[in-house]
């Protein structure tokens, strides 16, 4: 039996679709590596660069 690509990748996108929703909210939070998120990060840099350039 040979699927079409778009039957495929639709069959691919459902697997993922029921993946992410098998996996329980805490497994999700508790793998997470990055301690700050990077809109943190990025905030914490523009606030750094307008100091830095003020001269504070």
């Amino acid at each position: 039996m040979k699927l079409s690509s778009a039957t495929g990748v639709h069959l691919i996108h459902q697997a993922l679709a029921r993946a992410r929703r098998l996996m329980p909210q805490s497994v999700v939070e508790t793998t997470t590596e990055a301690p700050q998120s990077a809109l943190t990060i990025a905030m914490q840099a523009r606030r750094r660069e307008a100091a830095r350039q003020l001269g504070l």
